[in-house]
């Protein structure tokens, strides 16, 4: 499968707050096995990286999350 067969989710409006600006979504690329994973602010969202690293790595301990997925 490649990414023209991807019918990939099309932004329908601009968010601006404090806290969110949807327009840095503007550029984005979506790529062959690329992943989002969306977080609200403040609401755990290294947590969920090192879950998420934790599961694409096999459990592989140590991971920087960060640096993998900054």
């Amino acid at each position: 499968m490649t990414s023209t067969d991807i019918a990939y989710p099309k932004k329908t409006r601009e968010l601006h707050n404090m806290m969110m600006d949807s327009d840095r979504w503007d550029g984005v690329k979506m790529r062959d096995g690329d992943i989002v994973i969306d977080t609200w602010a403040k609401s755990g969202t290294t947590w969920t990286q090192q879950i998420v690293s934790q599961l694409i790595f096999n459990g592989a301990e140590n991971l920087p999350a960060m640096d993998i997925a900054p």
